[in-house]
């Protein structure tokens, strides 16, 4: 399922943010996790995503990309 949402906080130096959602939550998101170039993303830039799961079973969002 593709969820959408805006770039809310950026930290470009340590390769991560969060989104904040439609339904108002916020979810983790980190540069691996991006699809193109990290250096696109400003906060206020409209997201595509899905949700999933990182190695300590943290939810976040995974296929992250601008649109």
């Amino acid at each position: 399922m593709e969820n959408v949402g805006v770039v809310k906080e950026l930290y470009p130096q340590k390769g991560w943010g969060f989104i904040e959602m439609e339904c108002g939550s916020d979810i983790f998101f980190h540069r691996i996790n991006l699809v193109g170039n990290f250096r696109e993303l400003a906060p206020g830039t409209p997201v595509e995503f899905t949700i999933g799961k990182d190695a300590r079973q943290r939810r976040q969002a995974l296929n992250v990309r601008p649109f």
